[in-house]
């Protein structure tokens, strides 16, 4: 059965492994929203599209107490990793910075760093002109309005870091080509990734047609994943791969390859 049925309105969440729950994306300019729990300390991956954040918070709180049966405080949420600051998966930061005192950490890459501190709009909403205005007014608004401010990252990471979570150690591995700074998360021991827009199932990967997309980029950063041990995919749109995720890793670089 699909992790994904057609959205009414409303969010859920499902286990993708033990302390990993993912909130899956709405259908328009979303993204997967995945919450990583360890006791009373929550870390995100990434943050969706800001819409959706009355429904993503819900979920949390469901999470936390199907976890912990306990009631969640906002303050929970310690740590909001961005795998790299597109529209769809960065606008809900703003809205859980306005919620959590004291600030989470916000983590991201050194490249991606520079962007969010900078709240550079140019790479930030890469599709403004082409789509927001006609198709996604409730999107235009949060950009239009207080949406995107500066927001200090507090740890900024470069490929072969690790970050710890609970009983996670993730590589940062940078892989450039969707942005210049997009980064993977990958717990070797648990053969599990987080792969953002790098790379998604069944041989899909992230385009590279916005601004500063680079398609050699992309392939050389698809080759660095084929050789990594993967059973759990975790990508930022489409299904989770809870089995041999390796092999969607290894067509998408076929593919790529080959187009690209």
């Amino acid at each position: 059965m699909s992790f994904f049925s057609h959205f009414n309105g409303n969010k859920n969440f499902h286990k993708v492994f033990d302390h990993i729950y993912v909130i899956p994306e709405s259908p328009f300019l979303d993204s997967n929203l995945y919450v990583l729990v360890d006791k009373n300390d929550l870390m995100l991956i990434d943050s969706g599209n800001g819409i959706t954040f009355d429904q993503n918070l819900k979920v949390i709180k469901n999470i936390f107490k199907s976890e912990n049966n306990t009631e969640f405080k906002n303050e929970y949420i310690k740590k909001i990793i961005q795998t790299h600051c597109h529209i769809d998966h960065i606008l809900g930061l703003y809205k859980f910075l306005k919620i959590i005192t004291p600030k989470p950490q916000i983590i991201a890459s050194q490249i991606e760093a520079a962007f969010i501190e900078n709240a550079d709009k140019k790479v930030i909403v890469p599709i403004i002109g082409e789509i927001i205005g006609p198709m996604f007014s409730e999107v235009s608004e949060l950009i239009n309005g207080a949406g995107i401010y500066p927001v200090n990252v507090d740890v900024k990471l470069n490929d072969g870091d690790y970050l710890k979570f609970g009983d996670f150690n993730f590589k940062i591995i940078l892989t450039p080509g969707h942005t210049p700074g997009s980064i993977c998360l990958y717990d070797e021991n648990f053969k599990l990734i987080f792969t953002g827009d790098t790379v998604f199932t069944n041989g899909s990967f992230g385009r590279v047609d916005f601004p500063m997309g680079n398609g050699k980029e992309l392939v050389a950063s698809l080759k660095k994943l084929s050789d990594l041990n993967v059973n759990l995919l975790l990508p930022g749109h489409m299904n989770p791969v809870l089995k041999n995720g390796s092999k969607h890793i290894k067509l998408a670089y076929r593919i790529a390859s080959s187009y690209l």
